[in-house]
């Protein structure tokens, strides 16, 4: 396994830029994901797993999506009543 390399791209030799691999690509957007996860809220993280786990086993889009909603409105509505409460 290579060592983990920063993700500044591309990077410079002495002959000039050294052109990108797919797999610096790959690295790339996933530090993307990863940087954009980190910014959410994790309880929204978590419900955002949960629905994704239960797609695998669901097998159905729209049914994912209305778990994801619901379980993002539940969210909400806590939040809601906890800064209500608060």
């Amino acid at each position: 396994s290579s060592p983990r390399r920063s993700s500044t791209f591309p990077r410079a030799t002495e002959q000039g830029p050294e052109p990108l691999t797919q797999s610096d690509i790959l690295v790339a957007h996933g530090q993307g994901l990863a940087d954009d996860m980190l910014k959410a809220a994790p309880d929204a993280l978590r419900i955002s797993k949960r629905t994704f786990d239960a797609t695998l086993a669901i097998g159905n889009f729209d049914a994912a999506l209305e778990i994801e909603e619901r379980g993002q409105i539940q969210r909400i509505r806590a939040g809601a009543a906890a800064r209500a409460l608060g």
